[in-house]
């Protein structure tokens, strides 16, 4: 029992981290600036997840959903939705440069 307690604290403890890390890098990034040169912000915009990516997040959803995720499955989880926060925020850069860059804007 002290082992599996001591497994979710070292989860919620990984989990935290990854929190403060997407934070710092949100202000780092600072995606409400915009600032991206048209050609990066393009480039940018293209970027997606391939779809075995998606099959997988659907799959890990689907347990999570389900209660059925091991710990493992759980961290995955935890990191597909890392990524998907941290390309968001290029991608809100993105169109916000693009927006700056517009001659309406």
């Amino acid at each position: 029992m002290k082992l599996f307690l001591l497994s979710v604290q070292v989860s919620l403890g990984i989990i935290s981290a990854m929190n403060k890390v997407i934070a710092i890098l949100e202000r780092a990034i600072n995606p409400q600036s915009g600032g991206m040169s048209p050609a990066v912000a393009a480039e940018v915009l293209k970027l997606s997840f391939p779809p075995e990516d998606h099959a997988r997040y659907a799959e890990l959803q689907a347990k999570a959903r389900d209660g059925e995720l091991s710990q493992e499955e759980r961290s995955e989880l935890e990191s597909y939705l890392d990524a998907n926060d941290l390309l968001g925020m290029f991608k809100s850069k993105a169109r916000i440069s693009q927006r700056q860059q517009s001659p309406a804007a």
